[in-house]
């Protein structure tokens, strides 16, 4: 699990995990409240997500090449 962090744009601290309350799901409507955010939440609350989507013809930038090969595994 990550720690806070502080947001080096606007100098506020920054939650790596959802609020035990946060009554958002995800894709198999399984709860997020607890569990860590993913980079695209992360970017999306930093207002960097929709410059990166818009300056990549609408798509989220990439999974690196670790990543890529964890999730096959």
């Amino acid at each position: 699990m990550m720690h806070d962090t502080i947001n080096p744009m606007t100098k506020e601290q920054q939650s790596m995990v959802f609020p035990s309350d946060y009554s958002g799901k995800d894709k198999d409507g399984n709860s997020l409240a607890g569990k860590p955010k993913g980079m695209e939440q992360v970017l999306h609350e930093r207002g960097l997500l929709a410059g990166l989507v818009a300056k990549h013809g609408g798509k989220l930038v990439s999974v690196c090449a670790t990543c890529k090969n964890s999730q096959a595994a």
